[in-house]
């Protein structure tokens, strides 16, 4: 399936494996696609078997594979130290971004670690990509821990996981139980972690980059020297150089010292060019970079020539070596496959040939060359990676190293095999083939051309790879201007993005400022570039950036809109003001987000003043803004002014849809109604606050009716409908007296949540918060077999799973404070609602530790407002139960917490601040002690009073 903006999704679905068998785990969750195919695969970590030295002296590069350990592990002490210690870290979850660019020891420096930590008792798993991959047969993955230390998790490509993948992944119960656990995920590029950070932040995890650096070029080289020295005698005890002094005398070559063999890779390939040229009589081994590879792509050929010659001799081979290159270009650029695609890409690579070679032969010949490292796969690219990238760029016409000529058939099979690539569904052959393409184009320049063409022939392609390819690409120096415009052109529009492109696409916004943006003359281009990339940075959580890149956007708009002060220009001004308000706001930024939304309304007001009632969409955006102040002031506790704005928004788009109904959308309306009902409960106009808030409900109802894209957003004026109805019950001593409002908001706010929740994890919490609410709403009405029903599964849920994570504390405490009202009106269940409201005081305080210790922008007023509903809710249970002191110790919290917030200007905290106050006079009163009860009374009435000013 795939939405509107061409993105590939399905529904998932979660697969719980507690004890029997699911997609081969025992004791761990598996996340799985609507169609039944695994969103990722856990696989216990198991050693390489040895390899044989006959097998690995055939194709020399196989010693170079990690997996095979071939080498003596040397150096990168000091990380691996590093490691070890974030293994003894006092946090119960946390996750490593290891990354550095190919061949820089990542995997080397991952294995090493994973040997030493099992051998102390850790349990590893493995985490794979679901898509193409072969299922583990039932029962042979058992993730149950036993008496495990902790676990670790290895990710590998973290940076080429869609998003949203690597989501569902770090929600799994395996990653959440009470035992020490660590997240190691190996990327090449730094770039995605700031976005997947603020993902594991909700999960309460800790969370660091770990960068790779590369081998010191300055100074002491006596690193470089010793790993050359480490991988010679490693490589010659397998030509049967069985004393080192044999060897000696092959030192590093002059180059040594270079740059470009300042990764550990390098210098191997060095150490294993120098014994195998040794071993084969060759008196000068090559010494850089580009002739190192040239001389191990000589030596893969040879073998493929010797096969093929030893047919006659009856060896069970039958692929000519030109014919050979085509499969492994096909397997470079796609990555191990199943067999049916496995069969199709190599149909494709052979054209014609396919009648002298069938397919099925040469991929036979092929895994006898590169067999799978997974069962059930073929097409095993070369290895190291970055010897397939240099397959890859030495097979295209361009590079100019001699003695290397290129393929003319190379640059058709490219564009055909990325064709093929583009018809998967799921988008992971894209991701490989592209993603290989720009990283070898990193470093071979003639490869930019292919790939400019086909960024710009078929731009969409590269969205679909995924944020890390466009990473890659934006990342490129030498892509061309015309790619950049072509990819800028046909980003989806800034929506939250299923696969994670919003960081890529700022990224490319950015290389487009810096290579076609600079002039005077292209001010405006800059502006609409800024200010995309300020709705992308926001989308994936960075603030930081999405604020500068709004703040350089403004500037420029200000800048033009001095110049010409058309509609069109002051628009687009107000436009970017309004996005950098939002963004200030999500920041905790609220007085320099009312100053942005302020200046975006003046701009909106010199649009609209002369043409009022004559351009809906200048008159909508007018109105939308307007409401938008009056927001801000409410998140400053400004109620006069909110109210103010609020009251005139809605005051005019009625006025507005009534003498043009066709012209003003719905959503308009309910945004504006949705502002005054919040800003009404926090001047303790609840019958007010109702009664708007169900007219909200109504307008967006119909405006769903009309276009079912804005079902989203009528879901938001639902759930702030049932909260703000909840909230009210509770400030006015539990009384609801729009209970039928209540169950049938609610009621369609579960069926929408449900539906959303199926399609993505993020939407699971807001799930359970709405069964939540209609639980307590049923309740109240007396129907408590179906209230027990809502609350079942979210309790189920979050009861074991809130003591160790932080998923959903502000959800969970939801859920326990619903709970306890329910059991508060089940007879003999005095003490389960007690417990059911200590839990949610709990979970709330987790909250609120939460957001101070992990998140970059906590929202600390709003955890403090649920600390102090939950510990109100406990207050009334312990009335309910007889225990008047600790009530009066409860709502005195409570009131602490909330004369803080009062204090911070939090919304609504004066209303809540008096509720409380009332209340605990109440529970003074209950105990004899009128004096006491009269003071917090006689405060509560003057907070009142002052609001109704």
């Amino acid at each position: 399936m795939r939405d509107s903006d061409g993105n590939s999704y399905t529904a998932v679905q979660n697969v719980t494996a507690t004890a029997g068998f699911a997609y081969g785990t025992i004791g761990a969750d598996i996340h799985v696609f609507g169609d039944g195919r695994p969103v990722y695969v856990l696989k216990n970590y198991q050693e390489e078997q040895p390899a044989s030295t006959s097998w690995l002296r055939a194709l020399p590069s196989r010693m170079l594979n990690a997996r095979f350990a071939v080498v003596d592990f040397n150096g990168r002490s000091n990380e691996l130290a590093e490691l070890h210690g974030w293994c003894q870290m006092t946090h119960r979850l946390s996750a490593k971004w290891l990354y550095g660019p190919g061949g820089h020891g990542k995997t080397r420096l991952a294995y090493r670690f994973i040997g030493e930590v099992m051998s102390q008792g850790w349990k590893v798993v493995v985490a794979t990509p679901g898509q193409g991959t072969i299922v583990p047969p039932p029962g042979s993955q058992d993730m149950r821990t036993n008496d495990a230390r902790g676990i670790l998790l290895l990710v590998d490509y973290a940076d080429r996981w869609p998003k949203s993948h690597l989501e569902w992944l770090f929600s799994n119960a395996l990653f959440h139980r009470n035992i020490p656990t660590r997240l190691l995920l190996l990327a090449r590029t730094n770039s995605p972690w700031r976005a997947l950070s603020s993902t594991l932040e909700e999960h309460m995890a800790e969370t660091a980059p770990f960068e790779l650096q590369p081998l010191s070029c300055a100074g002491d080289l006596r690193e470089r020297y010793d790993m050359f020295t480490a991988a010679r005698n490693s490589f010659a005890r397998h030509y049967f150089f069985e004393n080192s002094s044999d060897v000696e005398h092959l030192t590093p070559p002059a180059t040594i010292a270079s740059p470009e063999l300042g990764s550990i890779l390098t210098i191997h390939m060095a150490a294993l060019v120098a014994v195998d040229a040794y071993a084969n009589d060759q008196v000068r081994p090559p010494a850089d970079i580009a002739s190192l590879t040239s001389y191990l792509l000589h030596r893969e050929r040879k073998h493929w020539t010797t096969l093929y010659e030893g047919r006659l001799k009856g060896i069970e081979y039958a692929s000519p070596p030109s014919t050979m290159s085509r499969a492994v270009l096909t397997s470079a650029l796609l990555g191990p496959v199943t067999a049916s695609v496995g069969i199709q890409a190599i149909q494709t690579a052979l054209g014609d040939l396919a009648l002298e070679t069938p397919a099925q032969r040469l991929i036979i010949d092929h895994a006898l060359l590169y067999p799978a490292a997974d069962e059930g796969y073929i097409l095993e690219p070369m290895y190291p990676d970055r010897l397939a990238e240099d397959f890859l760029a030495l097979s295209l016409p361009g590079h100019g190293v001699a003695d290397e000529p290129a393929e003319s058939w190379s640059v058709d099979v490219l564009f055909k095999l990325i064709s093929l690539a583009s018809r998967d569904e799921g988008d992971l052959l894209l991701s490989r083939s592209l993603g290989l393409l720009a990283e070898a184009a990193s470093r071979w320049e003639h490869l930019i051309r292919p790939l400019s063409y086909v960024l710009t022939e078929a731009p969409g392609v590269a969205f679909r790879a995924g944020g890390a390819t466009l990473v890659s690409i934006a990342n490129l120096d030498s892509i061309s201007t015309v790619a950049l415009l072509k990819l800028g052109g046909a980003a989806p529009p800034p929506v939250k993005s299923r696969r994670g492109i919003d960081l890529g696409v700022a990224l490319i916004c950015q290389r487009a400022i810096n290579d076609v943006g600079g002039a005077e003359k292209d001010q405006e281009f800059r502006a609409v570039m800024y200010t995309e990339m300020a709705l992308r940075y926001a989308n994936e959580k960075m603030f930081d950036e999405a604020i500068e890149a709004g703040r350089r956007g403004v500037a420029e708009w200000q800048s033009i809109a001095t110049s010409d002060i058309s509609p069109e220009n002051l628009n687009q001004l107000a436009n970017a003001l309004a996005n950098q308000s939002r963004h200030l706001a999500h920041a905790g930024f609220r007085n320099e987000a009312l100053d942005s939304a302020n200046a975006a309304l003046d701009a909106r007001a010199k649009v609209v003043t002369k043409k009022f009632f004559r351009d809906a969409r200048l008159s909508r955006m007018y109105l939308s803004t307007l409401a938008m102040v009056g927001v801000r002031y409410y998140e400053l506790g400004m109620y006069r002014d909110a109210l103010r704005d609020t009251k005139r928004a809605v005051s005019i788009i009625r006025l507005y849809a009534g003498k043009f109904p066709s012209q003003i959308s719905g959503t308009v309306l309910a945004e504006s109604l949705d502002a005054l009902s919040a800003v009404w409960v926090s001047v303790g106009k609840f019958d007010k606050a109702i009664e708007i808030g169900w007219e909200a409900i109504t307008v967006a109802r119909a405006a769903v009716a009309a276009d079912s894209d804005y079902e989203e957003r009528l879901l938001k004026y639902l759930l702030d409908y049932c909260f703000r109805l909840h909230e009210i019950a509770m400030l006015s001593d539990d009384k609801l007296t729009s209970l039928d409002y209540a169950l049938d908001t609610a009621e369609q706010a579960v069926s929408i949540t449900r539906r959303f929740a199926e399609k993505s994890n993020s939407w699971q919490d807001t799930f359970y918060r709405a069964s939540a609410l209609y639980g307590i709403f049923l309740a109240k009405q007396q129907n408590r077999p179906q209230s027990s029903l809502a609350l079942r599964d979210a309790l189920s849920i979050f009861e074991p799973k809130h003591q160790v994570t932080s998923v959903a504390y502000r959800a969970c405490a939801e859920v326990f404070i619903a709970s306890s009202k329910c059991m508060s009106l089940v007879g003999n269940a005095t003490d389960l609602a007690v417990s059911q409201a200590e839990s949610a005081v709990g979970a709330s305080r987790r909250e609120l530790s939460h957001q101070i210790e992990f998140i970059r922008f906590p929202n600390i007023g709003s955890a403090n407002k649920l600390l102090a509903t939950s510990l109100a809710e406990l207050a009334d249970r312990q009335i309910q139960a007889g225990r008047y002191r600790d009530a009066i110790g409860s709502e005195s919290e409570a009131i602490q917490i909330l004369r803080q917030m009062v204090d911070d200007r939090t919304p609504s905290s004066e209303v809540h601040l008096a509720a409380a106050l009332r209340r605990l006079g109440h529970h003074f009163r209950v105990i004899g002690r009128a004096g006491e009860a009269s003071q917090f009374e006689e405060e509560s009435a003057s907070v009142m009073k002052q609001l109704a000013r």
